[in-house]
């Protein structure tokens, strides 16, 4: 398992988002204790429907 790394102060959770039909990037994110917040339609800014996740750092 990865460990993220945060200095003293610094965020506290890592925003992270993959596509929705990407299941090894949704495997990696949740081993690492990745939450999942929603899943986004797509947009002018992503082509395909994607999900964000959100990683609280250590």
């Amino acid at each position: 398992m990865a460990r993220i790394w945060r200095p003293q102060g610094g965020a506290k959770r890592d925003p992270s988002s993959c596509d929705v039909d990407n299941v090894a990037s949704r495997r990696v994110i949740e081993a690492n204790g990745g939450v999942l917040l929603r899943q986004c339609a797509p947009s002018w800014f992503a082509e395909a429907a994607y999900l964000l996740y959100e990683i609280p750092l250590i």
